[in-house]
């Protein structure tokens, strides 16, 4: 007989998840050693924790309020669980992930999500914007 057991490792920081890792395979073994069994645990690579900087959160920021107005602008958002393919730029480059609210009942890859084709002006403008400012900054 055997078992097979899948699922995801997710942290918000990379130490934790090393030591999730160490700690599943000390886990699985042990449990099947008691039981006068073996186990064998295959551990793929992840997605690491999308990471904003500090300095960008915070030009990003300026624009968006420029644009919308403070009031609209949602700072310091609990920290998500989902995986993003962004995070491995992030560990290469500072940035910050921004997520462009539409007012949808449902979260983004929910079944009933429906994106509001009336916030791509904004969306738009935003990163115009966003590029306009990084440009200044350059000359």
């Amino acid at each position: 007989s055997s078992a097979t057991i899948k699922g995801t490792i997710r942290s918000l920081r990379s130490e934790v998840r090393e030591n999730l890792k160490e700690r599943l395979v000390e886990v699985a073994q042990s449990t099947a050693t008691a039981f006068g069994a073996k186990a064998s645990v295959t551990i793929y690579p992840g997605y690491p924790a999308t990471t904003n900087s500090r300095e960008q959160v915070q030009v990003v920021a300026a624009v968006a309020q420029d644009l919308v107005g403070k009031d609209k602008v949602l700072l310091n958002a609990e920290p998500s669980m989902g995986a993003e393919d962004f995070s491995f730029m992030l560990e290469k480059v500072p940035g910050c992930y921004v997520w462009l609210g539409s007012g949808s009942k449902h979260m983004l890859h929910h079944p009933k999500y429906d994106f509001d084709d009336n916030i791509l002006p904004c969306g738009v403008q935003f990163f115009a914007n966003l590029v306009l400012r990084r440009l200044q900054r350059q000359e």
